[in-house]
């Protein structure tokens, strides 16, 4: 995961409701998987904070 923006103004009310179907996602992926994620974006910081099985490398 590279970036977490504010896009598809049409379908997301806002950054908050991104993020909440991004957790959902990433919820999704298997233990036997890897997220390799951007340490300096705040936004996935704060999707993967709130929980994944799989491990992360940043």
């Amino acid at each position: 995961l590279n970036n977490l923006e504010f896009d598809h103004a049409d379908i997301f009310a806002d950054l908050a409701a991104i993020e909440t179907q991004f957790h959902h996602f990433v919820r999704t992926l298997p233990r036997s998987g890897l997220i390799v994620a951007n340490a300096a974006e705040g936004s996935l910081e704060r999707v993967l904070a709130r929980g994944c099985w799989t491990p992360v490398e940043r």
